[in-house]
């Protein structure tokens, strides 16, 4: 029986594989985030694929753990321009400081402090 719901499912509309029990679209958030991301930049896939291949690390911190969505685009909110690969970390720290420097300085004298 678990071989016919197996035969029965769709594949994921990124990558192609089986969808999990309870995933509509995707196979994974990984899958959802590269899925989506050409659109949101306003990127053609290859274009993506060439981006993500030209940074082997997060251009902050140099790791090559990404985090669990993979290489996250970071981009400038007021233009929209890309500015570069980041991890999950790094990407989300600076819109938590609201990619503003005075504050990430701040931030940095206060732990230096």
């Amino acid at each position: 029986m678990a071989l016919v719901r197996l035969a029965n499912r769709k594949p994921c509309a990124h990558c192609g594989a089986p969808l999990p029990m309870g995933r509509q679209r995707f196979c994974s958030d990984a899958c959802n985030m590269a899925h989506r991301r050409p659109e949101k930049y306003g990127l053609s896939r290859d274009e993506l694929a060439a981006l993500l291949a030209q940074h082997n690390a997060c251009a902050i911190c140099r790791t090559d753990h990404w985090g669990k969505k993979g290489p996250q685009i970071d981009h400038d909110h007021a233009t929209d321009a890309i500015r570069g690969v980041l991890c999950s970390n790094c990407n989300q720290g600076l819109g938590r400081f609201d990619d503003d420097p005075a504050r990430l300085r701040a931030a940095a004298d206060y732990l230096t402090g």
